[in-house]
């Protein structure tokens, strides 16, 4: 087993199962306080249940493509067809995890170690990306 190989296991293993979960936990607040949203709309505005929805949506594309990159490279050594849409997804994560941790008060003490540890994960992916080399033709 190559270093590389025992490095991404342990990305996946304490990194993105950890963000996962968590991200489906906070999906299930999120898409609650979405639909009570929807049925008091004179209680809730409009505009954070469309930005809630947007960044749900954006952080999803980043895990799901932070998940499909970490099997790529568990499998070679070469960028993937759909690298761009890999780095558009990872994008799109990394500015949900912005918006998380611009919106939600100061108070929360875990909040850098809840969004830098998920970002950390799309940096690590990235700099897999771009520093794999193509195959020749």
């Amino acid at each position: 087993m190559s270093i590389k190989t025992v490095l991404l296991r342990t990305l996946g293993l304490l990194a993105m199962v950890p963000a996962t979960l968590t991200a489906i936990y906070f999906t299930a607040l999120g898409m609650a306080w979405l639909i009570s949203a929807l049925n008091h709309p004179i209680r809730n505005s409009t505009t954070a249940s469309i930005v809630m929805l947007l960044a749900l949506a954006a952080g999803w594309a980043g895990i799901i493509s932070s998940w499909q990159l970490y099997y790529h490279f568990l499998r070679s050594d070469v960028p993937p067809v759909w690298w761009r849409r890999a780095i558009a997804g990872l994008f799109l994560g990394y500015g949900a995890l912005l918006m998380i941790f611009c919106f939600l008060p100061s108070g929360f003490s875990f909040i850098p170690v809840f969004v830098g540890i998920p970002m950390l994960v799309a940096l690590v992916l990235l700099g897999l990306l771009i520093s794999s080399k193509p195959e020749s033709e």
